[in-house]
């Protein structure tokens, strides 16, 4: 699995080009899925690492 949706992204816009719009549309909704995943991860890991850091200097 990828870590960056940008192939899932350029198919989708081909399938929905091609008229395969549902396809093109579970291809995006993948996509973005994808993409929140990492957003939340980097921000979840950003805010525990924070977290442990200020406990530990106190």
């Amino acid at each position: 699995m990828p870590l960056v949706p940008g192939v899932a992204i350029t198919n989708s816009f081909r399938e929905i080009v091609d008229r395969n719009t549902i396809s093109g549309v579970i291809r995006a909704v993948d996509a973005i899925i994808i993409a929140g995943s990492i957003g939340a991860g980097v921000v979840i890991g950003t805010s525990l690492c924070r977290l442990i850091f200020e406990w530990i200097g106190g």
